[in-house]
């Protein structure tokens, strides 16, 4: 995403020369997509296995041979395992649940919101359908949409450092920094190791209060802890303008 609107109110050069950096720093899918949220739902359904018990032994195969398609990074492979996981057991809220998350990683945002809206109905007060649904409407740059399923995944899940940092994204969809800020810095106090969260942090240090140390700072941080994610080589790229800016 590319941010059009300015909320500097100085005009001066060198906030000008900030904004352009800012609008130059690429925001694609790379960069919105949290690797902790899907990475973490495999093993929080995990525990839960005892608890599906009741579902066909075809159906629990079918999961079981998704997940361990994932693990070897067939995503394809996974979505259909899940499909026929989803086909057999049309109750199957946890097959939903992964279904939508190897869309997610497939980078297939539509078909994984109507896998997290599905699960959603089955199971109104499931938080990783929630925050998956929330996730997939904010890949669409749906903000609005986003919030609704992201603010009851936060009422039944406080702590919560992935819903915050994904409310943020939606917060700054729609331009209210200031309101997204607090859930940024909330995600960061949560999660210490939560590594997206730092960018954002960086884009309200550079966007909001003009501070460009403070941004440096924050996506220095991001590649601290993930060195090698997706949003690597535009983080860098930002760093590198920013430290030439301010020499």
């Amino acid at each position: 995403m590319f941010w059009r609107k300015s909320h500097l109110g100085s005009a001066n050069s060198g906030a000008d020369e900030l904004i352009a950096a800012f609008l130059e720093f690429p925001r694609g899918s790379a960069y919105n997509f949290s690797r902790t949220l899907f990475e973490s739902c495999a093993l929080s359904y995990f525990y839960f296995s005892s608890a599906v018990c009741w579902y066909s032994p075809e159906a629990r195969e079918a999961i079981a041979k998704g997940q361990e398609l994932l693990s070897q990074k067939d995503v394809k492979g996974g979505i259909a395992s899940f499909k026929k996981a989803v086909e057999l057991d049309p109750q199957y809220v946890r097959g939903y649940v992964l279904l939508g998350n190897a869309y997610m990683q497939a980078q297939q945002w539509t078909d994984g919101q109507a896998a997290f809206e599905k699960a959603s109905r089955l199971a109104p007060n499931d938080v990783t359908a929630l925050l998956g649904l929330g996730s997939a409407l904010n890949q669409q740059q749906d903000w609005s949409g986003a919030l609704r399923p992201l603010t009851q995944c936060l009422k039944l899940k406080t702590d919560s450092a992935e819903a915050h940092y994904e409310i943020a994204r939606s917060l700054m969809g729609l331009e209210r920094m200031q309101d997204a800020e607090l859930h940024v810095r909330m995600s960061i106090e949560l999660n210490g190791k939560y590594a997206l969260p730092h960018i954002l942090m960086g884009d309200v240090y550079l966007h909001l209060h003009e501070n460009a140390e403070g941004a440096l700072a924050e996506y220095q941080e991001y590649l601290r802890l993930d060195p090698d994610g997706p949003s690597s080589a535009p983080v860098k790229a930002m760093i590198a303008k920013l430290q030439k800016m301010m020499e």
